[in-house]
């Protein structure tokens, strides 16, 4: 192990799917061997106590005053080739599909169902209860106007058609800036406990989707060019054009997973001003709504 600081990353003993230690060291394996100067270094791993010692890695946080650029961009693109570059390599190292993997629009779309009916306003403060059930309102709303938008805009074959598993590829999954760091040689990526084999669609989709480090618009054309390796960009555009829909829908349902009743009692116990932080979440997401009801975008 080199000298210097490390880090010392620890998972709860929780049964997930992929498993999250797993996970991590499979893709850090795989990203040491392949694109070493974009992932940090696996040093050791304790697997029976759930624990990794992990390379410090010395740069700046990407967040809303510090966008990527384009030079990160293509930062980005490289580290996703090269994870994507041997795939005897990965197929040995990685055996599982990443987090929230489906193969089907329609199977995305059940998912969703699911995430929408898990938020609630059980055991929310009674000053915010209002708020919350007047935004659950609205997404429910959405929910329902966008499906109806998708069946009608789209054949049913295209909605649950499935990806073949020649056209997967490793995704980092939960990729983007705000799990990196702007480093002297480029990005560093880093938190791939949700990784595995996935639809690239879905991989470039989330890629601009996730708002914590919002990716412009304006680089897609690169982001999707150099992310399509083994599907054809038809095929790509395809599955983009119907799921991001779908997964715009997820993302809001992710920003309020504080209004997951299956998870609140937790996150209540790990966040200070929780009350505060839920408010924040739910206007955010309430905003959005409204702007799309307002302007009638299906």
């Amino acid at each position: 192990m080199d000298s210097g600081p490390v880090i010392l990353k620890h998972f709860p003993f929780k049964k997930t799917y992929p498993d999250r230690f797993s996970a991590e060291c499979d893709l850090l394996t795989l990203a040491n061997r392949l694109s070493p100067k974009n992932a940090p270094k696996l040093f050791k791993q304790d697997k029976s106590n759930r624990i990794m010692i992990l390379e410090f890695v010395n740069g700046e946080p990407y967040n809303q005053k510090n966008l990527p650029t384009m030079k990160d961009i293509e930062g980005a693109v490289e580290f996703y080739k090269k994870i994507n570059s041997d795939i005897n390599m990965s197929r040995k190292t990685i055996r599982h599909f990443a987090s929230d993997y489906f193969p089907s629009t329609f199977e995305h779309m059940n998912h969703v169902d699911q995430r929408i009916k898990n938020l609630s306003d059980y055991q929310i403060n009674d000053s915010l209860k209002n708020e919350v059930q007047y935004c659950l309102d609205l997404l429910e709303k959405h929910w329902r106007e966008l499906k109806t938008f998708i069946f009608k805009e789209y054949s049913a074959s295209t909605i649950s058609k499935k990806i073949s598993m020649e056209d997967l590829q490793i995704s980092p999954s939960d990729f983007g800036f705000h799990n990196a760091l702007r480093t002297n040689t480029g990005p560093v990526f880093f938190d791939f406990e949700f990784s595995g084999w996935d639809d690239p669609a879905k991989t470039i989709i989330d890629f601009f989707l996730q708002p914590s480090v919002p990716v412009s618009n304006i680089y897609f054309d690169r982001v999707r060019e150099g992310f399509t390796l083994q599907s054809s960009n038809d095929k790509i555009m395809d599955r983009i054009a119907c799921l991001h829909l779908v997964l715009r829908t997820k993302w809001l349902c992710i920003i309020l997973n504080v209004l997951n009743k299956n998870r609140r009692k937790e996150m209540e116990h790990a966040v200070k001003n929780f009350d505060k932080i839920t408010l924040e979440k739910v206007t955010y997401v309430k905003r959005i709504l409204e702007e799309e009801e307002h302007f009638g975008i299906y």
